[in-house]
């Protein structure tokens, strides 16, 4: 299975221009809002049809706005589910699998229902069913289908932190097995991360990065990537010749560098000596189950730093404090975008 994606669609004040082609992945996609995530989804499937290019699944062009092929949402055999689930209120669990399902595989519908622990409700209406039963019916029903590509748009949203984290591991499990193109849509890039084997990170309606996971989340290629991977230390460089300084936190670093942003993850700091070290004014102090945050922020700077350090490695600390932190140059991330 492969999904070819090489797709135009002006919004007048929005465009999207999307290229992708992956074969039996499971894909994150990776964006701020309105990034153009959800729009890319519903062109695959054929709710939205591109204005320019070529979509094929498997060998099959689903569409082709040079040879005038658009086929049918239904008749493209994709599994989507929808941020608002989409099932049908009127009728029961049972039957909301049964109406998807060809005749000779109308009572397999207890295979699905078992695989999302919702057996015991296949006789109430879906109207009764609490958000996270409405969730699991919904993926229920998405695999009844047999779809050639699974395309989630933020399926985990609306379920509570334990829920959210078994259902995620079904549908995990799932797609590990499936062997089809997959694609995920989460603004949750821990969600991202554990079910995923590639990433693509999308930017007003283009990706700007496509790779392994691995590679995006250790080695980001621009300041946008690092932002969307979580760390939340970064800055424009003013360059001073011998050293320079991070604008928005006005700190000063002993390192020379013609790039012109840079970004640091909050637990590469120590108190033990290394090759470089930063001079800090600890403005606040806060407790995390396993450790602790220091809060940084200078005089006339815009932002402030974070660093997090396991309660055995710190002294006595409080508000006020003036500290010397350490690094190695090698752990602060350079972009030039």
């Amino acid at each position: 299975m492969s999904l070819v994606l090489d797709v135009n669609k002006d919004f007048s004040d929005f465009k999207v221009n999307i290229k992708l082609d992956v074969g039996n992945e499971i894909i994150g996609f990776l964006g701020n809002s309105g990034s153009g995530k959800s729009v890319t989804l519903k062109m695959i499937a054929g709710i939205i049809k591109p204005d320019k290019g070529l979509i094929k699944i498997d060998d099959d062009v689903v569409f082709s706005e040079k040879n005038k092929i658009n086929i049918s949402t239904r008749e493209r055999k994709v599994g989507y589910l929808f941020q608002d689930y989409a099932i049908f209120p009127h009728l029961s669990v049972k039957e909301n699998i049964r109406i998807v399902l060809d005749k000779k595989r109308k009572d397999h519908y207890t295979y699905y229902l078992k695989k999302f622990n919702i057996l015991e409700l296949e006789n109430k209406k879906s109207y009764q069913l609490s958000g996270g039963q409405k969730q699991r019916l919904a993926l229920a029903r998405m695999l009844a289908t047999n779809p050639k590509i699974v395309l989630l748009d933020e399926p985990f949203s609306a379920l509570d932190t334990d829920l959210r984290w078994r259902i995620e591991r079904s549908v995990y499990d799932f797609l590990k097995n499936y062997n089809k193109t997959s694609i995920l849509v989460s603004h949750n890039k821990d969600e991202i991360y554990r079910i995923c084997q590639k990433v693509a990170i999308i930017k007003k309606g283009e990706i700007i990065e496509f790779s392994d996971k691995k590679s995006i989340f250790e080695n980001p290629n621009s300041i946008h990537t690092a932002k969307l991977i979580g760390i939340k230390n970064t800055a424009t460089i003013l360059n001073k010749g011998e050293y320079i300084v991070a604008n928005e936190f006005n700190q000063r670093f002993n390192f020379k560098t013609n790039s012109n942003f840079l970004a640091f993850k909050p637990d590469i700091f120590s108190f033990a000596p290394k090759d470089k070290y930063i001079d800090i004014f600890i403005t606040d102090l806060i407790e995390n189950p396993g450790f602790l945050t220091i809060i940084s922020k200078n005089k006339n700077s815009s932002d402030f730093m974070t660093f997090d350090f396991k309660y055995s490695d710190i002294c006595e600390l409080k508000k006020g404090d003036k500290k010397r932190l350490y690094y190695n140059i090698n752990d602060i991330m350079l972009f030039d975008y």
